[in-house]
């Protein structure tokens, strides 16, 4: 039974030259712009906890499932990027490029099943497939593609298609069974990464223009009542999805709250068409775009503009119909990230336009253009696409390069900055991280960060009555700071203040730590006075917040000192057996040994 009024017969009328498997050789050598990425290596940029520092790692199996699907991973609710990170850290270890071949991989999918949903919306095959190579090498998507840690991206799109081909399917015939892949397609896009929650309002826009787009007239619009039932599930879903990741990114503290109204509006705006005139213009292309204050009359004109594009789309909805759906498309995709709710302190971003680009791809489909002119034209603009996506490719090699050409290209850039700054006290350079730190607050003084990294590389000098006031700044300017509570305690215990120390451990920050270095150092407190059990309950803590062989080996020396050796024995013999996980070096080069 067809629960939307037409029947299949009408829908799936032959269409010449369709999009085939094989046509995704065509895509292949767009790959070109892409060749850079393979002497690349890992950037400190949240990879290494994502890739090979993930504590799901090193869980038994089920522990590790459970991981997955509770766990909050950096503010993030993504089960299924999980499993995904641990297969290729199961495969391939430390070994950068076989990583970025997997990224390119989906990436060369997900161009495919754009031209194949470009079909379905009634485009040529050659349209098709000129306008996914167009998003496959825009230098838009190098940070969704290079940037290992946004293997998210890449499977929410992926499976977002797969449900948008299927609803095609289903909207065709109505048949059950399609309609659950449907809804097996669009759980997993959500298990990869939260921004598909738009995905019901994209049915919706879908099935308005349906009508106008299906063979070249118009039909019968589909049945309100039955369209609702059937899309239901998905605003569901993507409301219980949004829940969970709401709450995650307030337990992260990455939501920033704001009494203003307009202000929010107006930088959303402005975001949208700074996303145009990158989509357009895509040069200076950076990893961190600094927050700036919109002004009113900016925002103001950029609303104007953005609400004129937006009725002219309407007027044009039965002559273009595709122009209606893609800016539509290109608005709603947005909504999630454009800065209406403020995550993190970043202006706009780059991977954000990876789906939201199809729209605008769309649009440009809709232009009637002769078969010689889609060659040479086209031919010019890919080829220029190509040139700047190899070259932001590049930018991605390694940590310096990546945050010294944000450096080059924004103004008061202070978070990178930070990161720079972590970069080097990693290396380790103290002198250049300071640098770089104090830049950053000159920037933005009193930012907590900035102040908690100057912290840190003073005791790593051992210049702790230094270290010791910048930690009471930051205790002064947010007294619950997690961070600087831990660094208080341990600046006060190395220079022999236990009972200072203690206090700093009694607080309630401290008492309801997901840090498990917090609970070692309370151990460590413990034992100087003499606490046995107190010492045991901290390690005991640690171990239950990370599976790793350092926290199972100081439980095992506890346990030995109150004479509990067979408990201490075995988590000897289970410390060994995570450092054996620790220690992975990747199946293929297990293999090779």
């Amino acid at each position: 039974m067809n629960l939307f009024g037409s029947t299949p017969e009408d829908l799936l009328k032959n269409h010449s030259q369709r999009v085939t498997p094989q046509d995704g050789l065509y895509l292949l050598p767009a790959l070109i712009a892409f060749s850079a990425v393979l002497s690349n290596g890992f950037v400190n940029l949240d990879e290494p906890y994502y890739l090979f520092d993930n504590p799901g790692h090193y869980l038994d199996f089920l522990d590790r499932v459970g991981f997955w699907f509770t766990g909050n991973q950096a503010g993030n609710w993504h089960p299924i990027t999980m499993m995904s990170h641990y297969l290729d850290w199961w495969l391939f270890g430390r070994v950068p490029i076989w990583y970025h071949v997997e990224n390119l991989v989906w990436h060369v999918l997900n161009a495919w099943l754009f031209a194949y949903f470009l079909q379905q919306l009634r485009c040529s095959r050659l349209v098709a497939l000129v306008a996914a190579t167009i998003w496959l090498v825009h230098p838009l998507q190098v940070e969704s593609v290079v940037w290992l840690a946004e293997r998210k991206n890449l499977l929410s799109t992926f499976f977002m298609l797969l449900a948008l081909i299927q609803w095609h399917r289903f909207r065709c015939t109505g048949d059950g069974k399609i309609y659950g892949y449907v809804v097996l397609c669009y759980a997993f896009s959500l298990g990869s990464k939260a921004m598909t929650v738009t995905f019901p309002c994209l049915l919706i826009l879908l099935e308005m223009g349906r009508p106008l787009i299906a063979f070249g007239q118009e039909q019968r619009r589909p049945s309100f009542k039955n369209l609702g039932l059937s899309i239901a599930p998905f605003f569901l879903m993507s409301l219980a999805v949004s829940y969970i990741t709401w709450t995650f990114q307030e337990d992260v503290q990455a939501v920033m709250h704001r009494t203003s109204f307009w202000g929010p509006l107006w930088h959303a705006c402005i975001s949208y068409l700074t996303y145009l005139k990158q989509f357009f213009w895509p040069t200076e292309l950076v990893v961190f775009y600094p927050l700036t204050t919109p002004g009113f009359v900016l925002g103001l004109t950029a609303f104007l503009i953005l609400l004129g594009a937006s009725g002219l789309a309407i007027r044009l909805r039965r002559s273009r119909p595709l122009v209606f759906i893609g800016w539509f498309w290109f608005i709603g995709t947005l909504v999630p990230v454009i800065g209406l709710v403020k995550v993190g302190h970043q202006a706009h971003a780059d991977r954000y336009m990876y789906v939201p680009i199809m729209g605008l791809i769309m649009m440009l489909s809709s232009l009637k253009l002769k078969k010689p002119v889609i060659n040479v034209g086209t031919g010019f603009v890919l080829l220029v696409l190509s040139f700047l996506t190899f070259q932001q490719t590049r930018v991605w090699r390694d940590t310096s390069t990546l945050f010294h050409h944000a450096l080059r290209h924004t103004e008061n850039n202070w978070a990178i900055h930070i990161y720079l700054a972590n970069y080097y006290l990693g290396v380790p350079d103290h002198h250049a991280a300071l640098i770089e730190v104090e830049k950053a607050l000159s920037i933005r003084p009193g930012q907590t960060r900035a102040l908690l990294l100057k912290a840190h590389i003073m005791s790593d000098q051992n210049r702790f009555p230094e270290a010791e006031n910048l930690v009471d700044e930051i205790l002064r300017l947010d007294p619950g700071h997690v961070d600087a509570t831990y660094l208080a305690a341990w600046l006060a215990w190395q220079q022999g203040f236990s009972d200072k120390a203690t206090n700093y451990i009694k607080m309630p920050q401290s008492i309801t730590s997901k840090d498990p270095e917090m609970w070692v150092l309370s151990a460590r407190i413990e034992q100087s006075f003499g606490q046995a059990s107190g010492a045991l309950h901290g390690y005991e803590m640690a171990v239950s917040l990370r599976n790793a062989s350092r926290y199972h080996n100081l439980l095992a020396d506890q346990l030995m000192g109150i004479g509990q050796d067979q408990l201490a024995e075995e988590h000897r013999l289970k410390a060994q057996q995570v450092r054996r996980r620790e220690n992975w070096p990747g199946l293929l080069q297990w293999l090779r040994q």
